[in-house]
């Protein structure tokens, strides 16, 4: 079972309820009481979110954003997310596509997604 230590924030978007934790340096996320799993790509390191995605064998790392509130960690989240989906919409292999999809941590587009924006604004 996973010891969720420091609850963080809720983010609520078409009928998706999904709570953010933190454990240590890292990120957790439990969709439903049964569904919980690591927060892939980023990490909380002294006071700073670092955000990477595993594409073709190589990182690619995002710029750090220092994190001094949950609107932090959620822009660092959707920020990957958007990345992700950025890089799939660039590919013509389904079979990548679906590999860099798999990659995403979020069950919902974020790329021109207007609830994203306005929860971010609103928070």
């Amino acid at each position: 079972m996973l010891d969720e230590k420091e609850y963080i924030t809720n983010l609520s978007l078409n009928n998706h309820d999904i709570k953010f934790y933190k454990t240590n340096n890292n990120i957790f996320m439990r969709k439903d009481l049964i569904l919980r799993s690591n927060v892939k790509g980023i990490i909380i390191m002294n006071d700073k979110i670092i955000t990477k995605i595993n594409y073709n064998n190589d990182f690619i790392y995002l710029p750090d954003i220092n994190y001094t509130s949950d609107k932090d960690l959620l822009t660092a989240i959707i920020n990957r997310e958007q990345y992700i989906e950025l890089l799939a919409n660039n590919c013509s292999d389904k079979r990548e596509i679906n590999d860099i999809l798999s990659k995403k941590n979020l069950p919902f587009k974020c790329i021109n997604n207007t609830h994203i924006t306005n929860i971010l604004n609103n928070m």
